[in-house]
């Protein structure tokens, strides 16, 4: 019996550190230029680093330019950061900075949740196998992979896999 579950993020990659703390960035995976202005996010650097997505302010744009959406190469991370270039390095994970939330009820809201949930559910059966002694090999098995297109999407990157055999 297989149990599998993905664990990956979308999120995005350093491209250019630059002065005054901002950053440039790379999208990793699928995500929507239009909801990420004002974002807060983490930088998975040595230590972990915060910022928010930014722009050029309106004000300052060209008539016209305030109505569209900003395309991400014109995007940059504010880390407020003077010593930035010496922090973070070009190729430096960066992830949505979201807290999970208590929705209506006893309903959840986080990034990843769907991914967790899959994992969680895996232990949680690998928990009860153990306990009823079942003679059958089980394996666990995760993967996790960053998302680069589309066309890569389900193409694992690395798949690290344990196998646990039950007592009989």
């Amino acid at each position: 019996m297989l149990l599998d579950a993905h664990l990956d993020q979308i999120g995005f990659l350093v491209t250019e550190v630059l002065d005054g703390g901002f950053v440039r960035f790379a999208p990793v995976g699928g995500v929507d230029p239009r909801m990420l202005l004002g974002g807060e996010v983490t930088l998975l650097a040595d230590e972990p680093l915060y910022g928010v997505v930014s722009c050029m302010p309106p004000h300052l744009l060209k008539a016209g330019e305030q109505d569209k959406a900003v395309p991400v190469s014109e995007m940059a991370i504010d880390t407020g950061l003077l010593d930035a270039k010496s922090r973070i390095r070009v190729g430096t994970p960066i992830v949505f900075g979201q807290t999970p939330i208590s929705l209506a009820g006893d309903q959840l809201c986080s990034k990843c949740l769907d991914d967790r949930a899959g994992i969680a559910s895996i232990l949680l059966a690998m928990k009860q196998l153990k306990k009823g002694k079942s003679c059958a090999a089980t394996s666990q098995c995760s993967s996790a992979h960053r998302r680069r297109s589309p066309a890569s999407a389900h193409r694992p990157v690395r798949s690290p896999c344990s196998r646990n055999t039950p007592s009989r």
